[in-house]
């Protein structure tokens, strides 16, 4: 075996572990977020959803209960 083909197992290698982890990230479900808190009706802003994906309670709520009040 050669540094051709050695280079050639690598490269083959590396594009089926890329391939698995594609394929193992397209598997992650997408959780949708709520638009009102479930506690107190207040909308959830947009940019919460997105950057909290699943989240079910505005910020305050969420605060409150994080700190267990």
């Amino acid at each position: 075996m050669d540094d051709l083909d050695r280079a050639s197992e690598h490269e083959m290698a590396q594009t089926q572990r890329l391939i698995n982890r594609h394929q193992q990230s397209s598997k992650i479900k997408f959780i949708t977020s709520a638009h009102n808190c479930t506690l107190c009706d207040e909308v959830i802003p947009a940019a919460r959803r997105f950057a909290v994906p699943g989240c079910q309670l505005c910020v305050n709520c969420q605060s409150v209960s994080e700190q267990g009040i």
